[in-house]
């Protein structure tokens, strides 16, 4: 492109000695559409694909069905994961607790390109697997950052405990969002880690008996499935 504009300059200066008007009109009209397709190819590459019209707080509910996820699905229901969206300055960052990750943020592009390693999706119809909510509740969003940034870098509660300096998914957002009289608006309530029969997941037993610990059924906590149907959340559109 700045070739062309090079040449442009030195056309329009050259010396009128030289070469006529008529010749040197004819030769800009030939270099015109060249120069407008390497303006419009500029500009082509220079487009970004458009964000979501996120707000800071957004919840991102994943289901995921193998591995813990499946486990987490016969035990609670549908969704297995869930992420908190930030919108920091023209970006869009995703805090969220993973297992061998621990919390971290990344960039929401970067997010989505992860999905399909860190959950077993395996299809780019991403709306069969993730929905986005947003509160209807007004919430502290100083505090929450407050949070987030002091629970970064914290490693995964695979132990599913409360206060043991770890934080799996829905704790983290538990733990988050207050409101302004200083109480969280998710509630804990005792878990539950059997299926629909009453049994325990063979997931759950192998996990549990490998970290050496009782399964913690009935220990106050929380899940996404559950976060997920807190009636003051609406559903947000994802492109």
């Amino acid at each position: 492109m700045e070739r062309t504009i090079r040449i442009f300059s030195n056309v329009l200066m050259y010396n009128k000695s030289s070469i006529t008007k008529k010749l040197r009109f004819l030769i800009l009209l030939l270099l015109i559409p060249a120069f407008s397709t390497l303006s419009a190819q500029t500009t082509m590459g220079d487009t970004s694909p458009s964000l979501p019209d996120f707000h800071t707080g957004d919840l991102l509910f994943i289901s995921d069905t193998t591995g813990m996820g499946s486990a987490i699905e016969q035990s609670t229901g549908h969704y297995t994961h869930v992420a908190i969206v930030v919108r920091e300055n023209n970006c869009c960052m995703v805090y969220e607790a993973l297992p061998k990750k621990g919390v971290i943020k990344t960039e929401y592009r970067q997010w989505k390109k992860a999905l399909y390693q860190d959950f077993s999706i395996t299809t780019t119809h991403l709306s069969k697997y993730i929905t986005c909510r947003r509160s209807t509740l007004p919430f502290d969003t100083l505090r929450l950052m407050d949070k987030l940034n002091e629970y970064l870098g914290l490693p995964y509660d695979e132990y599913f405990l409360p206060n043991n300096g770890r934080m799996y998914c829905s704790e983290l957002v538990y733990n988050c969002f207050y409101n302004e009289q200083g109480t969280t608006i998710f509630r804990a309530k005792p878990m539950n880690f059997k299926s629909s029969d009453g049994s325990f997941p063979l997931y759950w037993q192998q996990h549990f008996q490998q970290l050496g610990v009782e399964i913690p059924q009935d220990v106050l906590g929380t899940n996404p499935n559950d976060q997920y149907n807190s009636p003051f959340l609406q559903d947000i559109d994802l492109p």
